[in-house]
């Protein structure tokens, strides 16, 4: 729990060293277990082959060295020097014969340096020659020189034996490292950045719903005190939006009273006069009716439940076709998804209302699109301008001519839509048709 606490840059830095840790670790290992693959052997007319032709054969090299920089002939390999001549058709004299040896465990090759890695590993030094008297085959590092007319000499030896020797455990090394690091290092970035995806996430959500849960207050200091900050601003934009939800259900209830009193006092004045006013009041009480539902769907914080989503929407065409209107549900699949039944209910009903009242009828058609349902309402109505598309959804917003007060509404269904549908964490659309008509989208996360 300490550890989770801890700031971001101290997490990140101890993560680092230790995953290096653990792979360096692993690849050694790796490599102490795997010994270094033995290297080729050399048969005596492998090396002839190389004396004579003074040439690269079978991983030979040849080079030539001056008379004095021959070291002489070791005693301890005279015997094997003179074997080697006789096969070779030679005579002793003229020919040498060096192993590389491995250095004793107290002392230093005087001719490697200090941090040869034969030091460290004797058992195991790449540079030691080996002569099988059996096959008469050598192997590893040895050295054979040949005397030549002019006293020079030349020199066989096998071609990068070190580097032969060595590279299959270099290949371990670097395969481990890559196979090891790139899993480790996603898996500690993920785990790093984590607290960093739950904090955008929970923006996100806020933003499409206002009554998402607070964070936690846990992980790195940095993202704790982001996380208690964001909380505190959720919380404001909370009281902000409640305030003035409030202030209009407060304003509009309060203005029925006066209204009341003004349809009582018509009474006293001409017949002409009152007429209008009554239009004029009733028109007044159709507005704040609306805008009082409005209010009531905007604060109600309803439980949400399970919803067969295209059994809500049959409900609602068949309440349609009893009042003799035209709207027909296509068939496609069953979709459930989890919401508030009057908020969505209420989504439907003003895209479907709109549909009749403005193209005479209403299509609709549901369908699941990835993790979401899709509810398509379309009609043939005579659409709207590409710039009043968006423009609809503001709150007392009402296009005209074709959509206005005379057709009913004061602007606020449309608003309503879209609130429900970002309060379900989706959103809603509106699109002229090719040729004729509106289609409205609802996109709702399943």
């Amino acid at each position: 729990m300490v550890f989770r606490r801890l700031p971001l840059g101290i997490r990140v830095f101890g993560l680092l060293v230790a995953s290096l840790l653990v792979v360096q670790i692993l690849n050694l290992a790796a490599v102490l277990l795997f010994p270094p693959t033995p290297g080729p052997v050399f048969t005596v007319a492998q090396i002839k082959a190389a004396l004579d032709k003074v040439t690269h054969i079978d991983n030979l090299q040849v080079w030539t060295k001056e008379p004095g920089e021959m070291r002489p002939q070791n005693s301890q390999l005279r015997d094997l020097r003179d074997s080697l001549a006789a096969r070779l058709g030679g005579a002793p004299d003229d020919l040498v014969v060096e192993f590389a040896t491995s250095p004793s465990r107290t002392g230093t090759r005087t001719d490697k340096g200090v941090l040869d890695a034969s030091t460290w590993l004797p058992q195991d030094a790449p540079q030691d020659g080996h002569f099988d008297p059996d096959s008469f085959v050598f192997s590893r590092q040895f050295k054979i020189g040949l005397r030549l007319a002019d006293g020079s000499w030349r020199v066989v030896s096998p071609v990068d034996s070190l580097k032969a020797l060595w590279k299959d455990r270099a290949m371990i090394w670097l395969l481990g490292t890559v196979l090891l690091s790139v899993p480790l290092a996603y898996l500690l970035a993920s785990w790093v950045s984590a607290p960093i995806r739950r904090f955008g996430a929970a923006a996100e959500r806020l933003g499409r719903n206002l009554r998402e849960p607070p964070l936690r207050l846990d992980g790195p200091a940095e993202i704790a005190g982001a996380a208690k900050a964001f909380n505190e601003m959720a919380s404001r934009l909370n009281r902000f939006v409640d305030d003035r939800v409030a202030m209009m259900g407060a304003v509009a209830h309060d203005l029925r009273t006066p209204l009341t009193r003004l349809s009582f006092r018509l009474d006293t004045v001409a017949e002409e006069v009152r007429a209008k006013a009554e239009d004029d009041i009733g028109e007044m009480r159709e507005m704040l009716a609306a805008l009082l539902s409005f209010v009531q769907t905007m604060q109600n914080d309803r439980p949400r439940q399970r919803q067969e989503l295209r059994s809500l929407l049959t409900s609602i065409a068949d309440d349609q076709a009893d009042m003799g209107r035209s709207v027909v549900v296509e068939d496609g699949p069953e979709i459930v998804l989890v919401g508030d039944h009057l908020g969505l209910r209420s989504l439907f009903t003003n895209l479907i209302d709109n549909a009749v009242a403005y193209g005479g009828g209403a299509s609709i058609r549901l369908r699941q699109q990835g993790r979401e349902a899709v509810v398509e309402i379309d009609d043939d109505g005579p659409g709207l301008p590409q710039e009043e598309l968006e423009r609809v959804f503001e709150p007392f917003y009402r296009s005209e001519p074709s959509r206005s007060r005379r057709t009913g509404g004061m602007g606020l269904g449309l608003a309503l839509v879209r609130s429900v549908a970002v309060a379900h964490c989706g959103r809603a659309l509106l699109e002229n048709r090719t040729g004729r008509g509106l289609r409205a989208s609802v996109h709702l996360p399943v």
